[in-house]
């Protein structure tokens, strides 16, 4: 955890131009945030996987493959993701449009749900 932390710490202080690093503004022109490179992506996903909690690395690929706000990972329960078919539903969310939608599992992701899924399983009996 320490290591992601630190990951995320650096990207947001730093000064790194990458080419594909991609600089969101708003109508301002006011810089709203910056789009992780494929390489830090790689990166706070290998210090996640090595995280003391189980939970870091199932956070992260939903952050990074799920394209749902920040917020509403904290509120999924187990009866909302569908394995089997591959989407996840949203439920609460900022705006009254964004409630209700499902979000498609990309393949990465379904395999880390499905890994996490199991090690609930084994360790609560159920899910």
């Amino acid at each position: 955890m320490p290591g992601v932390r630190r990951s995320i710490r650096r990207r947001s202080w730093s000064d790194h131009k990458s080419p594909s690093s991609i600089d969101h503004c708003d109508k301002l022109g006011k810089s709203i945030g910056k789009a992780y490179t494929e390489e830090e992506k790689l990166r706070m996903l290998e210090q996640a996987k090595m995280a003391e909690s189980p939970h870091i690395h199932p956070a992260i690929m939903l952050a990074l493959n799920a394209g749902i706000r920040d917020a509403e990972p904290k509120q999924l329960t187990w009866d909302q993701i569908n394995l089997k078919r591959g989407y996840l539903p949203v439920g609460k969310s900022k705006t009254e449009a964004g409630e209700g939608r499902t979000t498609p599992l990309n393949s990465a992701l379904a395999e880390t749900m499905s890994e996490c899924a199991d090690w609930y399983r084994d360790r609560f009996a159920s899910i």
